[in-house]
């Protein structure tokens, strides 16, 4: 069986802890010229994952229970005072739970620590909205 290689220019894959993380961190505005978290871009980036996946977990369920089950899992995980790196972790298992991938900039942001807590926190926020509102939409059509 003939196997094509891969041409001699395209190198193996990175990993969110070697130096060209940050490059393209900064490329994707995520982080400034210091290194330092853009909240604001990574908040929107955040709760657009988090409603997205919140459709793709609606999409997958029988019943409002398991999307109630993820809250309250991140709403006890952050009064913990889990660090904000396993609640990331957390998050990004939902994807493998869905067998959906992990949108690659997920991947390149878990190796900065302020990007991680900012995403984090935007993220939980977003979902929790989510969640509300679908909790309204169910007591509204009960009533």
């Amino acid at each position: 069986m003939n196997q094509l290689a891969p041409p001699s220019h395209i190198h193996a894959g990175t990993n969110p802890f070697d130096p060209s993380a940050t490059a393209r961190l900064r490329r994707a505005n995520l982080i400034d010229e210091n290194s330092e978290a853009n909240v604001k871009a990574i908040s929107t980036l955040a709760s657009s994952f988090a409603a997205f996946l919140y459709d793709d977990i609606c999409d997958s369920c029988d019943s409002c229970d398991c999307i109630t089950a993820i809250k309250e899992t991140l709403l006890n995980a952050q009064a913990s005072g889990l660090p904000k790196r396993k609640l990331f972790l957390h998050i990004c298992l939902q994807y493998d739970t869905l067998h959906k991938p992990l949108p690659d900039v997920m991947w390149w942001m878990a190796g900065n620590d302020g990007v991680v807590a900012a995403f984090v926190d935007a993220y939980i926020a977003k979902f929790i909205i989510c969640c509300a509102d679908m909790e309204q939409e169910v007591s509204n059509d009960e009533s």
